[in-house]
């Protein structure tokens, strides 16, 4: 390509920039500033890590879990597992609340392949209602 073409292609692309814009600020959704719900969030159970392992790791644990905490971790970590394995783990957290996981990772060599199930729950007890 000529220095020509290069400058030529170049200014015409500077040209078409101020008729190309990225958005339009007349139209569109407008957004709620005066939020209700000021210092709440949803689902922050999702941030519990599961295993001693990883999370001594700082959850760290992504690329190298080969153990039943791969259920949560990365499934793909299970595929070549050679034996039987359960994990089991109850966490007492934060304001009396339960957190628990269960693994299961069983091989099935005839098809090199392995199976594997886990079940987490959390349970925040018993709440009260306050109504007005």
């Amino acid at each position: 390509m000529t220095k020509n073409k290069i400058l030529h292609t170049f200014i015409t692309c500077l040209l078409l920039s101020g008729w190309l814009p990225a958005q339009d600020k007349g139209t569109g959704t407008t957004f709620e500033t005066d939020v209700s719900g000021v210092g709440t969030n949803a689902a922050s159970f999702l941030e519990i890590g599961v295993g001693a392992r990883a999370m001594a790791m700082g959850g760290a644990y992504t690329a190298i879990a080969n153990d039943a905490t791969a259920l949560y971790w990365n499934p793909a970590g299970v595929a070549f597992s050679s034996a039987v394995e359960v994990e089991l783990m109850h966490i007492r957290w934060l304001a009396g609340t339960d957190y628990n996981f269960i693994g299961v990772v069983i091989p099935i060599p005839e098809i090199r392949s392995t199976i594997g199930f886990h079940f987490i729950s959390l349970d925040y007890g018993e709440q009260a209602v306050r109504t007005v």
